[in-house]
């Protein structure tokens, strides 16, 4: 988690600053027509959220190694909260020409009560939650007032954000978290299914519909293709800067936290951490809510970087794996859209990258969340060694049964079939 936190927050913010810096140095230079310092850093913050869609979707297929999804993964979810609460606290600051002490510090502060004062808000509202759902399982609601109050949790710690002016998507983000680890075993089986897979179909729906507005507002000028709206050093050189950027993230933070890992992060999994900084809808998002004076350009130069990522380099991934020899997971595909698999049990033994002793505050609070917190909020308690081996037999037992059901179903039916 630490490893997936130190990416997340202080790569997201190496990425935006060097961007940004870049962007700026070449304004000043007369080289681009973006010279302001605020709105070179807005660009720099938005581009520096990452969505690995296909990327994550071809680990799935290709069944890597649990460690570099889980670092891609965790990344690209956690750097897109980051993103937004930097480019929020940048916003305020639109106008300013100059970057001293003074403001500096002035954003640093609101940085940091955007990202903790959303945090709170998403930790009081899922414990609360948590606890009146603990509650009213003993009244065994019907899954559809179950699974229209997981989704009125998730919109009330959104909106409560929002009404504080802080970030609604880090509150809701935290609260989800929490939601997933408590929430989740409070409802019945038939709900957990349901709100799975009607919150993956929304999704997908709002991701579909992002995309489509991408090909919508990219031509919605007489002539996009003006000097103005496109200017060719900046696009060419912000292409050179997503690429310097993420080096400047990845690199130098994996040789760090090779340190402190028992588990070391191999230089082909850098190799491929690197690679996959795509852009996405996150992007597009923020560019399309940005007032500045080069907001068109800037829209543009964003619009140009998602595709290309996600076309060029979404493409490129699968060749880079089988160059670099990627290895695999396990013998069968882990199917992370199953919402009650647990690693072990898909894969049929736990990989190498998981097995070994976590840290001692790990173990504290592995003891203190099951000995207090899942009694209290819910939660399913954390299988051991033997409860996983055990789920594997019932899993086989299940399988089988389920077989000589469809065996039976086959008899009886061919021996009723009527004769002519």
């Amino acid at each position: 988690m630490l490893s997936i936190l130190t990416f997340a927050v202080l790569g997201t913010i190496i990425t935006a600053v060097s961007i940004g810096g870049v962007a700026y140095g070449l304004g000043y230079a007369g080289w681009s027509p973006v010279d302001n310092v605020i709105e070179c850093m807005l660009f720099g913050s938005l581009l520096s959220a990452t969505d690995p869609v296909a990327t994550l979707s071809l680990f799935l297929e290709l069944n890597v190694d649990p460690l570099l999804y889980s670092l891609v993964f965790g990344e690209s979810v956690l750097n897109d909260a980051v993103a937004i609460a930097l480019f929020r606290t940048l916003s305020k600051f639109v106008g300013n020409t100059t970057l001293g002490w003074k403001t500096i510090g002035q954003i640093v502060g609101q940085f940091l009560l955007i990202s903790f004062g959303s945090t709170a808000i998403g930790v009081a509202i899922g414990f609360i939650s948590a606890f009146v759902m603990k509650q009213a399982k003993r009244l065994k609601l019907s899954p559809t007032y179950e699974v229209t109050l997981i989704g009125f949790v998730a919109y009330i710690s959104y909106l409560v954000a929002e009404v504080a002016t802080l970030s609604g998507i880090i509150s809701l983000f935290v609260c989800s978290v929490m939601m997933s680890h408590y929430h989740w075993y409070s409802i019945g089986q038939t709900s957990r299914t349901t709100a799975y897979h009607t919150s993956g179909a929304i999704a997908f729906v709002a991701e579909t519909a992002v995309f489509v507005s991408m090909g919508l507002t990219l031509f919605e000028t007489d002539d996009p293709f003006t000097k103005d709206l496109w200017n060719p050093v900046f696009v060419t050189s912000s292409f050179g800067m997503i690429f310097i950027s993420r080096a400047l993230n990845v690199f130098p933070l994996s040789l760090v936290l090779n340190f402190a890992r028992k588990v070391r992060i191999p230089f082909k999994h850098q190799i491929v951490m690197w690679f996959a900084g795509l852009r996405g809808a996150i992007a597009i998002i923020l560019a399309l809510n940005l007032s500045t004076s080069h907001a068109t350009l800037i829209t543009n130069t964003t619009y140009a970087i998602v595709l290309f990522t996600n076309l060029a380099i979404g493409i490129a991934t699968k060749p880079l794996l089988h160059c670099l020899k990627i290895e695999s997971g396990g013998d069968k595909p882990v199917n992370v859209r199953n919402p009650d698999a647990s690693l072990s049990t898909q894969t049929g033994h736990t990989p190498s990258s998981m097995q070994y002793r976590r840290g001692r505050i790990h173990q504290l609070w592995v003891r203190f969340d099951e000995g207090f917190m899942k009694p209290l909020f819910g939660g399913r308690q954390r299988p051991t060694a033997d409860s996983e081996q055990q789920l594997l037999v019932n899993d086989d037992e299940d399988q089988g049964r389920e077989a000589s059901v469809r065996t039976n179903r086959e008899f009886v039916f061919t021996n009723n079939e009527p004769v002519a």
